[in-house]
């Protein structure tokens, strides 16, 4: 409407057309990504840094067309970019590490469990494990999620604490199926080798392959798993069963050779 009522005039039909631009620039810049398509996050910062523009063309605009003294407007414009300025500053703090940007978000967006996910990653990075443990706690507390039962493992894993890694790693169980369930898998092997529960070690591993089979590290763990448990032929098996997965891979070969170097060493002992 004002951008109309600026176009009636003749003296204003330039204001009103500018005025019009910044509006449609805003308009179809904002369209794609926050109105016809839906997407998971209600908002994202970054959504508003090219329709802006427009904010800035239609907000200069009105300020020109306001009958206002010209020593005037320019302290009001000045005023306006001191304040978005130190706007500006202040948030380029926020950004300035992954731990203040996530807690920041955490602070304004406590009931979302992704936020404390994300900053629980941010603390795990940093090396802060026991803020990372009461971040993912804190996650699983609005919506236990798989990447959050799988974190809390890794972290206490890292803590050299597999009791409480192992707890955490049976109770994600419950929430399978999730495209994250071979990461939850994994640091449940991890827990019980610690602990010296072989069986339920490899029958994590195993569990883990089927869904990736093409993953050579689950593959190693779980080969390890079987050496442990005096069964060097499946674990040989497995190993092999890769080749045609990782046919140059060194670690592989290296890995093959030293189990069948340790089967004729069992032969070798069990002989007359």
């Amino acid at each position: 409407v004002l951008a109309i009522l600026l176009r009636g005039s003749e003296n204003t039909r330039l204001l009103g057309n500018t005025f019009l631009l910044g509006l449609m620039w805003f308009t179809f810049t904002i369209l794609p990504d926050s109105s016809i398509v839906p997407l998971p996050d209600c908002m994202a910062e970054h959504r508003s840094y090219l329709p802006s523009v427009g904010i800035f063309i239609f907000a200069a605009t009105l300020l020109c067309a306001l009958p206002l003294p010209s020593v005037l407007s320019a302290v009001i414009a000045l005023t306006m970019t001191g304040a978005l300025a130190a706007a500006t500053v202040q948030r380029c703090t926020v950004w300035g590490s992954p731990q203040s940007l996530w807690k920041d978000v955490c602070d304004k967006s406590p009931r979302k469990s992704r936020p404390w996910l994300n900053l629980g990653a941010a603390y795990f990075d940093a090396g802060k494990l026991e803020e990372a443990e009461a971040a993912f706690i804190q996650s699983i507390k609005i919506s236990p999620t798989i990447p959050a039962f799988a974190n809390l493992a890794c972290v206490n894993l890292h803590r050299k604490l597999p009791e409480r890694a192992y707890e955490f790693a049976r109770m994600g169980l419950p929430f399978r199926p999730s495209g994250y369930d071979h990461l939850l898998l994994i640091n449940l092997g991890d827990a019980c080798r610690m602990l010296n529960k072989k069986d339920e070690a490899i029958a994590a591993y195993h569990e883990a392959l089927q869904r990736f089979p093409e993953r050579l590290d689950i593959r190693l763990r779980l080969c390890n798993s079987l050496l442990e448990s005096r069964n060097p032929a499946a674990a040989l098996e497995f190993l092999r069963a890769a080749t045609a997965l990782h046919p140059h891979t060194a670690e592989l070969r290296e890995a093959i050779a030293q189990v069948e170097r340790q089967m004729q060493q069992f032969k070798l002992q069990m002989g007359p």
